[in-house]
């Protein structure tokens, strides 16, 4: 969030076009692309590139499979 001009009608008009269009045009279809690649698939299986900011999430995934394998092998 900008600490300016915030209460400026015009500006955030402008603000607000510019950021649409460049996810429009720019980041919507980068990332329907990438999801129409990736199709059904799971995340994992693809063996996607880890880097540090990501060890987080990957770590609950792999728990959140193993409690889900766990679960399965009882059932």
């Amino acid at each position: 969030m900008r600490s300016f001009r915030q209460h400026d009608a015009e500006y955030n008009a402008i603000v607000t076009e510019v950021i649409t269009h460049v996810f429009m045009e720019e980041d919507k279809p980068m990332v329907e692309a990438q999801q129409h690649a990736v199709g059904s698939a799971e995340l994992m299986d693809l063996r996607p590139l880890v880097l540090s900011p990501d060890t987080g999430a990957i770590r609950a995934r792999r728990k959140l499979a193993a409690m889900i394998r766990a679960e399965q092998a009882v059932a």
